[in-house]
Protein backbone atom coordinates (compact mmCIF):
# COMPACT_ATOMS: atom_id res chain seq x y z
CA UNK A 1 0.00 0.00 0.00
CA UNK A 2 2.84 2.37 0.85
CA UNK A 3 4.46 1.76 -2.56
CA UNK A 4 1.26 2.72 -4.35
CA UNK A 5 0.97 5.93 -2.31
CA UNK A 6 4.52 6.88 -3.25
CA UNK A 7 3.80 6.16 -6.92
CA UNK A 8 0.64 8.24 -6.84
CA UNK A 9 2.65 11.08 -5.30
CA UNK A 10 5.03 10.87 -8.27
CA UNK A 11 2.20 10.64 -10.78
CA UNK A 12 0.01 13.43 -9.42
CA UNK A 13 1.90 16.48 -8.33
CA UNK A 14 -0.86 18.92 -9.12
CA UNK A 15 -3.47 16.53 -10.53
CA UNK A 16 -2.25 17.01 -14.10
CA UNK A 17 -0.16 14.62 -16.12
CA UNK A 18 2.05 15.87 -18.88
CA UNK A 19 3.27 13.61 -21.67
CA UNK A 20 6.77 13.71 -20.13
CA UNK A 21 5.59 12.42 -16.76
CA UNK A 22 3.46 9.52 -18.01
CA UNK A 23 6.26 7.12 -19.11
CA UNK A 24 8.04 7.61 -15.80
CA UNK A 25 4.81 6.98 -13.91
CA UNK A 26 4.10 3.85 -15.95
CA UNK A 27 7.62 2.57 -15.31
CA UNK A 28 7.30 3.17 -11.58
CA UNK A 29 3.91 1.45 -11.49
CA UNK A 30 5.24 -1.58 -13.38
CA UNK A 31 8.29 -1.81 -11.13
CA UNK A 32 6.18 -1.67 -7.97
CA UNK A 33 4.17 -4.67 -9.18
CA UNK A 34 7.31 -6.71 -9.79
CA UNK A 35 8.96 -5.54 -6.58
CA UNK A 36 6.18 -7.09 -4.51
CA UNK A 37 6.83 -10.48 -6.19
CA UNK A 38 10.60 -10.49 -5.59
CA UNK A 39 11.63 -11.81 -2.20
CA UNK A 40 14.67 -13.50 -0.70
CA UNK A 41 13.74 -17.00 -1.80
CA UNK A 42 13.28 -15.87 -5.43
CA UNK A 43 16.71 -14.25 -5.44
CA UNK A 44 18.29 -17.29 -3.77
CA UNK A 45 16.65 -19.60 -6.31
CA UNK A 46 18.02 -17.51 -9.18
CA UNK A 47 21.53 -17.45 -7.69
CA UNK A 48 21.54 -21.23 -7.09
CA UNK A 49 20.22 -21.78 -10.62
CA UNK A 50 23.03 -19.68 -12.13
CA UNK A 51 25.65 -21.48 -10.02
CA UNK A 52 24.21 -24.83 -11.13
CA UNK A 53 24.44 -23.78 -14.78
CA UNK A 54 28.05 -22.68 -14.23
CA UNK A 55 29.00 -26.10 -12.83
CA UNK A 56 27.23 -27.83 -15.73
CA UNK A 57 29.27 -25.79 -18.21
CA UNK A 58 32.53 -25.89 -16.21
CA UNK A 59 32.59 -29.16 -14.20
CA UNK A 60 34.87 -29.39 -11.17
CA UNK A 61 36.16 -32.27 -9.08
CA UNK A 62 36.44 -31.77 -5.33
CA UNK A 63 39.17 -33.91 -3.76
CA UNK A 64 38.05 -36.13 -0.89
CA UNK A 65 40.16 -37.59 1.90
CA UNK A 66 41.81 -40.85 0.94
CA UNK A 67 39.78 -43.93 1.75
CA UNK A 68 39.62 -47.52 0.56
CA UNK A 69 35.88 -47.44 -0.07
CA UNK A 70 35.27 -43.89 -1.33
CA UNK A 71 36.39 -42.39 -4.62
CA UNK A 72 39.18 -39.82 -4.47
CA UNK A 73 37.12 -37.00 -6.02
CA UNK A 74 33.52 -35.79 -5.92
CA UNK A 75 32.44 -34.42 -9.30
CA UNK A 76 30.11 -31.45 -9.61
CA UNK A 77 29.01 -31.67 -13.24
CA UNK A 78 25.99 -32.24 -15.47
CA UNK A 79 24.75 -35.17 -13.39
CA UNK A 80 25.30 -33.83 -9.88
CA UNK A 81 24.93 -30.02 -10.07
CA UNK A 82 21.15 -29.90 -10.73
CA UNK A 83 20.44 -32.46 -8.00
CA UNK A 84 22.63 -30.56 -5.53
CA UNK A 85 20.90 -27.31 -6.50
CA UNK A 86 17.48 -28.85 -5.79
CA UNK A 87 18.75 -30.20 -2.45
CA UNK A 88 20.15 -26.78 -1.47
CA UNK A 89 16.92 -25.01 -2.43
CA UNK A 90 14.87 -27.58 -0.53
CA UNK A 91 17.11 -27.30 2.55
CA UNK A 92 16.84 -23.49 2.41
CA UNK A 93 13.03 -23.85 2.12
CA UNK A 94 12.99 -21.91 -1.16
CA UNK A 95 11.04 -24.77 -2.72
CA UNK A 96 8.91 -27.41 -1.08
CA UNK A 97 8.21 -31.07 -1.74
CA UNK A 98 5.10 -30.20 -3.77
CA UNK A 99 7.19 -28.12 -6.19
CA UNK A 100 9.71 -30.93 -6.57
CA UNK A 101 6.91 -33.45 -7.15
CA UNK A 102 5.26 -31.15 -9.71
CA UNK A 103 8.60 -30.83 -11.49
CA UNK A 104 8.86 -34.60 -11.87
CA UNK A 105 5.28 -35.85 -12.12
CA UNK A 106 3.72 -32.66 -13.48
CA UNK A 107 0.39 -31.01 -12.91
CA UNK A 108 -2.51 -29.56 -14.90
CA UNK A 109 -1.65 -31.19 -18.21
CA UNK A 110 2.12 -30.57 -18.06
CA UNK A 111 3.96 -33.91 -17.78
CA UNK A 112 7.77 -33.53 -17.68
CA UNK A 113 8.34 -37.29 -17.66
CA UNK A 114 6.58 -37.56 -21.05
CA UNK A 115 9.16 -35.19 -22.51
CA UNK A 116 11.98 -37.22 -20.98
CA UNK A 117 10.55 -40.48 -22.32
CA UNK A 118 10.22 -38.92 -25.78
CA UNK A 119 13.80 -37.61 -25.69
CA UNK A 120 15.22 -40.97 -24.53
CA UNK A 121 13.23 -42.77 -27.24
CA UNK A 122 14.55 -40.43 -29.93
CA UNK A 123 18.09 -40.80 -28.64
CA UNK A 124 17.71 -44.61 -28.69
CA UNK A 125 16.42 -44.58 -32.27
CA UNK A 126 19.24 -42.24 -33.33
CA UNK A 127 21.92 -44.39 -31.70
CA UNK A 128 20.44 -47.52 -33.25
CA UNK A 129 20.41 -45.91 -36.70
CA UNK A 130 23.98 -44.75 -36.20
CA UNK A 131 25.19 -48.20 -35.15
CA UNK A 132 23.50 -49.93 -38.09
CA UNK A 133 25.06 -47.45 -40.52
CA UNK A 134 21.88 -47.08 -42.58
CA UNK A 135 21.99 -43.30 -42.73
CA UNK A 136 25.72 -43.14 -43.39
CA UNK A 137 25.42 -45.64 -46.25
CA UNK A 138 22.48 -43.68 -47.70
CA UNK A 139 24.46 -40.43 -47.40
CA UNK A 140 27.48 -41.93 -49.19
CA UNK A 141 25.25 -43.37 -51.93
CA UNK A 142 23.54 -39.99 -52.46
CA UNK A 143 26.89 -38.21 -52.37
CA UNK A 144 28.24 -40.48 -55.12
CA UNK A 145 25.09 -40.07 -57.22
CA UNK A 146 25.15 -36.30 -56.81
CA UNK A 147 28.57 -36.05 -58.39
CA UNK A 148 30.37 -32.72 -58.49
CA UNK A 149 27.31 -30.59 -59.16
CA UNK A 150 26.30 -28.67 -56.03
CA UNK A 151 22.70 -28.29 -57.18
CA UNK A 152 22.30 -32.03 -57.87
CA UNK A 153 23.98 -32.92 -54.56
CA UNK A 154 21.71 -30.57 -52.59
CA UNK A 155 18.60 -31.88 -54.34
CA UNK A 156 19.67 -35.51 -53.82
CA UNK A 157 20.25 -34.95 -50.07
CA UNK A 158 16.93 -33.11 -49.81
CA UNK A 159 15.12 -35.97 -51.53
CA UNK A 160 16.90 -38.58 -49.40
CA UNK A 161 16.06 -36.80 -46.14
CA UNK A 162 12.45 -36.31 -47.24
CA UNK A 163 11.99 -40.00 -48.06
CA UNK A 164 13.75 -41.13 -44.88
CA UNK A 165 11.65 -38.78 -42.74
CA UNK A 166 8.51 -40.44 -44.12
CA UNK A 167 9.82 -43.88 -43.11
CA UNK A 168 11.82 -43.14 -39.94
CA UNK A 169 10.27 -39.93 -38.67
CA UNK A 170 11.46 -36.37 -38.56
CA UNK A 171 13.03 -36.19 -35.09
CA UNK A 172 15.45 -39.13 -35.18
CA UNK A 173 16.45 -38.12 -38.67
CA UNK A 174 17.26 -34.57 -37.59
CA UNK A 175 19.58 -36.03 -34.92
CA UNK A 176 21.46 -38.02 -37.56
CA UNK A 177 21.19 -36.14 -40.85
CA UNK A 178 23.74 -33.43 -40.22
CA UNK A 179 26.51 -35.74 -38.93
CA UNK A 180 25.95 -38.07 -41.89
CA UNK A 181 26.16 -35.15 -44.30
CA UNK A 182 29.32 -33.83 -42.64
CA UNK A 183 30.98 -37.26 -42.85
CA UNK A 184 30.40 -37.40 -46.60
CA UNK A 185 31.93 -33.95 -47.06
CA UNK A 186 35.25 -34.84 -45.39
CA UNK A 187 38.18 -35.34 -47.80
Amino acid sequence: MYQHAVIHRYIRRDDTLTHHQFPVAALLAAFSGFASMIDGSAIATLVVFIISIFFVIVPVRIPLPRSQRLPSHFPINLTTAPILAIAVLWAAQCIGPSVIRAGIVGNEGIKPYNILILFFSLAYISITLDITGVLQAAAFWVSNKGGSSGWKLFFAFYLMLTLLSVVIGNDPLSFQARPSWCITQMP
